[in-house]
């Protein structure tokens, strides 16, 4: 168990809070009042965070597929929150229109906890760029909202780097590239033959 929320009156919460810190290594993360009771909302906590630096390479690969598992757990389980938060009465009612509609609201959870909450459903917009290419010519300049962007394709960028290299350092100059301080590590199928 990682964590868990407890129910609780305000005479035991502070004995409760000493024994499940001291004695579990749980730490009280929040808590809502809500209908005359109080929800702590407790978090395991290590003493100490692990020294990754002294583990063998095995020690470290099975530590990061535990780290993705968590992660893909987390992710789910956050998606159920949050649909079971906009479907809950309170919400329900003041981001139902949202759903048809996209956009965001602010939902004011009236002192259950000292925030409000922010319901987004995101809206993705595109654009068919061979029509808006014919419509382009029959719109004003200054009253047509796109722009063209020069999108790489790499295969051919790769091709003319080796066999055109005239061509290539001409629009070189015009390349501009930054690499994440961060590494990002995942696990990929071994290439078929490869030992």
């Amino acid at each position: 168990m990682k964590s868990f929320i407890l129910t609780c009156t305000k005479k035991t919460i502070i004995s409760l809070l000493f024994t499940i810190s001291k004695v579990f290594y749980y730490k009280c993360v929040d808590f809502v009042f809500y209908e005359s009771s109080i929800y702590l909302v407790f978090k395991k906590w290590k003493p100490n965070m692990k020294d990754y630096s002294k583990e063998t390479l095995p020690q470290l690969l099975v530590e990061k597929k535990k780290n993705l598992a968590a992660q893909a757990e987390l992710k789910e389980q956050s998606s159920q929150l949050d649909f079971a938060i906009t479907k809950h009465p309170d919400v329900h009612d003041q981001v139902n229109r949202l759903s048809n509609t996209g956009g965001s609201t602010r939902v004011h959870l009236k002192g259950i906890i000292p925030k409000d909450l922010r319901v987004q459903y995101k809206v993705t917009r595109s654009w068919d760029q061979n029509f808006l290419a014919q419509v382009k010519h029959d719109i004003p300049d200054e009253l047509f909202p796109f722009t063209t962007v020069y999108k790489e394709d790499t295969a051919l960028s790769k091709m003319i780097e080796a066999n055109h290299h005239d061509i290539f350092d001409k629009f070189q100059e015009g390349l501009q590239t930054k690499i994440n301080e961060r590494p990002y590590v995942q696990f990929v199928d071994p290439l078929k033959g490869a030992e």
